[in-house]
């Protein structure tokens, strides 16, 4: 329930936005973060932004709520709305790994391309699936 709540707003927020602030770039709910800064005996304040402009400002926001002692709410699209298989193969294979998803036992695996068996990773996650291929990609100096 609490998740359909969250994607509404954040929905919400990206209609009322439409573009980003920082970038002008239109938002999508997927790239999108809205984020509500609450300051004691001043109200709130609500930002919404795309994903890349976020990453750029989130310490210094959080910074700014904890010297006020405030609070910062985050709604993250790309928490709430995880990559489809074709999005998650197309983000793997730019770091030159490989991703496979087996239907049967419903789980992905990760590897280098031509890699043996012993090298895969096996997970039910899709968001675990593209962190371990950024952590195996690491590993052999990839991108």
């Amino acid at each position: 329930m609490q998740t359909t709540i969250n994607k509404n707003l954040l929905q919400y927020a990206v209609q009322t936005a439409i573009a980003c602030p920082r970038c002008a770039k239109v938002l999508d709910m997927r790239q999108a973060v809205t984020t509500t800064l609450t300051v004691p005996d001043n109200g709130t304040r609500q930002f919404t932004m795309c994903c890349a402009c976020w990453d750029k400002v989130r310490l210094e926001l959080h910074d700014l709520a904890i010297g006020i002692k405030g609070n910062l709410d985050v709604l993250d699209g790309r928490d709430l709305f995880p990559p489809t298989l074709a999005e998650a193969k197309r983000i793997v294979k730019a770091m030159g790994m490989t991703l496979r998803y087996d239907r049967e036992y419903q789980e992905y695996s990760v590897n280098y391309p031509g890699g043996k068996e012993a090298t895969r990773c096996y997970t039910n996650d899709i968001l675990d699936a593209i962190g371990t291929a950024k952590a195996m990609a690491k590993a052999k100096g990839g991108k």
